[in-house]
């Protein structure tokens, strides 16, 4: 029981989940990430507040995207599976705190399934 406000854990799980039900049990532990199906693209949006471009690798892997930041020696990691390989063309950019990671659905699939994605850093 929360002394502050007199509710439970499960209380206030409960009424986080109904203001966010898309808010995962890694949302509390890592960086929080928001996928997004579009017409010819899929966007994974990561919140990234005061990273630098430089603390963050962004790596295709078979059909999944990783994230890892590294700031201090401290690593969090997310990983995204996608409905597809991810051998198609894939862009990162980071501004803002926010890092946009576009995965084209549509595009050639001449690309490595297995590489590491560079982020570029927009002020």
């Amino acid at each position: 029981m929360n002394e502050l406000n007199g509710k439970s854990s499960f209380q206030e799980g409960l009424e986080l989940f109904l203001e966010d039900p898309f808010t995962g049990f890694w949302d509390d532990y890592a960086f929080r990430i928001d996928v997004y199906e579009r017409h010819d693209s899929y966007l994974i949006e990561a919140l990234m507040s005061g990273a630098a471009p430089e603390w963050i690798t962004v790596a295709a892997e078979q059909d999944q995207v990783r994230i890892t930041l590294i700031v201090s020696e401290e690593k969090s990691e997310r990983t995204v599976f996608l409905p597809m390989a991810a051998n198609k063309e894939i862009s990162a950019c980071l501004q803002d705190g926010i890092l946009e990671i576009t995965i084209d659905k549509n595009g050639a699939s001449g690309y490595p399934s297995n590489r590491t994605i560079p982020v570029q850093y927009k002020k």
